[in-house]
């Protein structure tokens, strides 16, 4: 927040895919999942992976949630204490091959 009070009359900022409660006064910066839906990727190994249904499998609503003002467009809160790695991942070793002198 400090950060767009300094600069936010000199370059352009958004904050993307933070809860929209935890910088009240600046929903204004704030960009939530919802341009997502429509968004395809590719990743490194191909895949194809819709990042709004990507994201949404791993964001809850909680309690807090049910009184904002700003719960029909926001994804919640992420929960990634489980998460499997996506099927994109890189292995920083996969990326290092070998060199025969």
């Amino acid at each position: 927040m400090q950060l767009i009070d300094r600069w936010r009359d000199r370059m352009k900022l958004q904050i993307i895919n933070l809860p929209y409660c935890f910088m009240p006064g600046y929903e204004s910066f704030m960009a939530g999942d919802l341009a997502k839906l429509s968004r395809h990727m590719v990743f490194v190994n191909n895949d194809e992976v819709n990042l709004a249904e990507y994201l949404a499998e791993r964001r809850v609503k909680k309690e807090v949630c049910a009184s904002c003002p700003h719960a029909c467009f926001c994804g919640g809160f992420y929960e990634l204490q489980d998460v499997p790695e996506p099927p994109w991942l890189v292995c920083a070793d996969d990326l290092v091959r070998r060199v025969d002198p």
